[in-house]
């Protein structure tokens, strides 16, 4: 994976049916728009062809579980412990102190940045490229604390900075902010825009937003493989502050869970 094997995989098979007198290559689907496979797979300069998917049980939600639970001891026995036990999902915690963090530079002359409306967010979806697909993800959202830069007059970037009293509104709550928090997430980069640092310097300006408006602390939070924005966001300034863990018995109604935040050095559930 260092050296990028993927790729040359890829372009061999892509040589190997241009041969055959093939012209179309399907990459295969993604659930996030904003993941490392969907950058990856973007990386390549295919189409986005949106699809819809639907997955219906007819039965109770208590008898979806029951038959999911029975099939896997009929064809695989070994999984039950650990699907009893739960699945484990892992995320990165960075942060930055307010108070001592540098002041951004001026932005470029032909960089803009502004706050998003969530009505504008929303438009997004009207696009033929990964933004739309980021757009949809907030349909249903009535807030937005998102912040758009513009570079020639282009959208390249939004990025996302939640105070604590907008964190408290959503269903799932991962870092759980306190009063005087913020966190920068939901952050995604236009493909023609990627590799100039885009991210670090919108973090800089989220910085002196977060300044001006009172707060003391900001968190960054990533998947343990995204690398990418790990590099971003430790290039900006902020340092490692703990890992967070859940626990998510999805064979329960419901899918109850419980999280351990260790940036906050105590348990907590949910």
């Amino acid at each position: 994976m260092e050296r990028s094997a993927a790729h040359f995989l890829r372009f061999e098979m892509s040589e190997r049916l241009r041969a055959d007198g093939l012209s179309v290559l399907h990459m295969g689907g993604v659930s996030d728009p904003a993941s490392g496979l969907a950058e990856y797979k973007r990386g390549f300069g295919g189409t986005t062809v949106k699809l819809e998917k639907v997955s219906c049980y007819l039965g109770s939600a208590v008898r979806k579980k029951a038959s999911t639970l029975v099939d896997l001891v009929r064809n695989d026995p070994l999984e039950i412990p650990r699907t009893l036990s739960g699945r484990v999902e892992k995320s990165l915690v960075f942060v930055a102190d307010v108070d001592s963090f540098p002041m951004a530079p001026a932005l470029p002359e032909n960089w803009s940045m502004r706050y998003m409306t969530i009505d504008e967010i929303r438009s997004l979806e009207s696009r033929d490229d990964e933004l739309s697909p980021y757009a949809a993800r907030f349909r249903e959202r009535e807030f937005s604390d998102a912040w758009g830069v513009w570079i020639d007059g282009e959208l390249a970037h939004v990025s996302w900075l939640i105070p604590h009293e907008h964190d408290a509104l959503l269903p799932v709550r991962n870092l759980k902010l306190q009063p005087g928090e913020a966190e920068i997430t939901h952050a995604i980069t236009a493909s023609r825009f990627r590799g100039r640092g885009i991210f670090p310097v919108v973090i800089g300006q989220l910085m002196d937003l977060a300044r001006k408006q009172g707060l003391n602390k900001v968190y960054a939070l990533t998947g343990v493989g995204n690398t990418s924005s790990q590099r971003a966001i430790t290039k900006a300034g902020f340092s490692r502050g703990g890992d967070i863990y859940r626990r998510v018995f999805q064979y329960l109604p419901g899918s109850p869970y419980v999280t351990w935040r260790g940036h906050r050095r105590r348990r907590s559930s949910e």
